[in-house]
């Protein structure tokens, strides 16, 4: 189990660069989730009886909820970068970065979905997913 509570944890925009980072919090991103996962081939060889599965390469990303206010600056940097087809670079941490063993997925994504919800009892949101944009800007960060 981990350590913290979904609260505890912090989606981090990145506005310098991969390797020279300027993080701050994305405070406006609302109930990230991870979906990792490997593909499978099914392995067997003629005439046998049994097959197995084996793990295929890593996928996944991000998904969570944002809002848009006059002040959401992270707002703009994910619609321009969906909208123009370019990149963020954001940490999905555990906790606060300036916090001794805090670690998570720090990399460069590409935003693939920015859908609008207009929900009659709530306020207007929208529904992002990101998935990685390069194979070497990823990293399992910890500080």
């Amino acid at each position: 189990m981990d350590r913290n509570l979904g609260r505890d944890c912090q989606a981090l925009l990145n506005t310098g660069s991969f390797g020279t980072p300027t993080f701050s919090e994305m405070t406006f991103v609302n109930d990230p989730q991870e979906t990792a996962q490997r593909p499978t081939a099914e392995v067997r060889g003629r005439g046998e009886d049994l097959a197995v599965e084996r793990p295929g390469a890593k996928r996944g990303g991000y998904t969570f909820q944002t809002i848009n206010l006059p002040s959401n600056s992270d707002f703009t940097a994910l619609r321009d970068a969906y909208d123009n087809g370019t990149t963020v670079l954001i940490w999905f941490a555990d906790g606060d970065p300036a916090t001794s063993g805090t670690t998570g997925i720090h990399a460069e994504w590409y935003v693939t979905q920015f859908q609008r919800n207009e929900p009659d009892e709530n306020g207007v949101s929208y529904a992002v997913e990101v998935k990685p944009a390069s194979l070497t800007n990823w990293e399992r960060r910890t500080t």
